[in-house]
C-alpha cells in the first residue's frame, strides 16, 4: 500500500540529503578527510591492547568502514523511498540501480579532489553497503510483517 504524498517526499528528500552528505565528504581534501579517520583511530587508541596495532592499517579498515555504513544507510534510505509508492515487489530496479550510479559517481568525483583518488575497489565496497543496508531493511520489513501477521492470527483466534 503506497504512502502518503508527504511521507514519499520525506522519504525522497532524505535519500537525495543523505546521498548530498556522501558526495561532500568526497569533495573533502586528502589531508582533511585523513584527520577524521585519524580522530576515529585516536579514540580506537585508547581500547586496551591497542598498542601492538599498525595504525596505517588501522586508519585504512577505519576509512573503509565508513565508506561502507554511508553507503549501507543510503540503501536503506533508496529502499525506503521506492517502497513508499507501494508494494517494493518489481521495484528493486530503480534503488539497485541508482545504489550502484552514487558509489560510481563518488568514486569519480574523487579523482577530481587534491589529495583523493577514485577507486574500483571503493565502487565495490560502497554498493556492498547499498547491499547491506538494502537486507537488513528487507529483513526487517518482513519481520514486521510477519509479527503483524502473527498478531492478526492471535485476535482471531487462529494458530500462527
Amino acid at each position: 500500500m503506497p504512502y502518503s504524498v508527504r511521507t514519499q517526499r520525506l522519504l525522497l528528500a532524505a535519500s537525495l540529503l543523505w546521498a548530498a552528505f556522501v558526495f561532500g565528504q568526497s569533495l573533502l581534501p586528502g589531508h582533511v578527510s585523513s584527520s577524521e579517520s585519524g580522530f576515529i583511530v585516536r579514540l580506537l587508541q585508547l581500547f586496551p591492547g591497542s598498542s601492538g596495532w599498525d595504525l596505517e592499517r588501522v586508519e585504512h579498515l577505519v576509512r573503509k568502514a565508513a565508506h561502507f555504513t554511508e553507503y549501507a544507510v543510503l540503501g536503506i534510505l533508496y529502499l525506503l523511498a521506492a517502497r513508499s509508492r507501494g508494494a517494493i515487489r518489481g521495484r528493486m530496479t530503480l534503488p539497485l540501480f541508482w545504489g550502484l550510479l552514487t558509489p560510481v559517481a563518488d568514486e569519480s568525483l574523487q579523482l577530481l579532489v587534491e589529495g583523493r583518488t577514485g577507486q574500483l575497489t571503493d565502487v565495490l565496497i560502497d554498493f556492498s553497503g547499498v547491499l547491506t543496508g538494502m537486507a537488513v531493511c528487507l529483513l526487517i520489513l518482513w519481520l514486521r510483517l510477519r509479527v503483524k501477521k502473527s498478531a492478526e492470527a492471535l485476535d482471531k483466534g487462529k494458530p500462527c
